[in-house]
């Protein structure tokens, strides 16, 4: 497995402050071109999209950042705040063997 068959999927709302607080990180052009190392990065709003978010993706706290395959394997979650997204991003396994640390369904 391999960055560019892996999507990122960034979870959050309008009223979180820590995800407010996050932004401006996400913005810079480090995290930027980090992404675009990926298939895809999504933004996720758990107010519009509950259901799936609780259900199926299994968000409990936000912020939370999932590194998912297209099957629906998870390689990463990191749940809330941190300024270092880029530490996220750059390894985007949590298991040395690059295995999924869970399956989404």
């Amino acid at each position: 497995m391999v960055k560019s068959d892996l999507y990122v999927v960034k979870f959050s709302a309008s009223w979180c402050g820590p995800c407010k607080q996050m932004e401006p990180y996400w913005q810079t052009r480090r995290v930027q071109q980090e992404l675009k190392n990926y298939k895809k990065f999504t933004t996720v709003d758990i107010d519009r999209y509950k259901k799936w978010s609780e259900e199926f993706c299994k968000v409990n706290s936000i912020p939370t950042i999932l590194i998912i395959d297209n099957n629906y394997n998870v390689y990463k979650r990191h749940v809330g705040y941190t300024s270092d997204i880029m530490s996220v991003l750059k390894n985007p396994f949590s298991r040395s063997d690059h295995q999924p640390i869970e399956r989404l369904k």
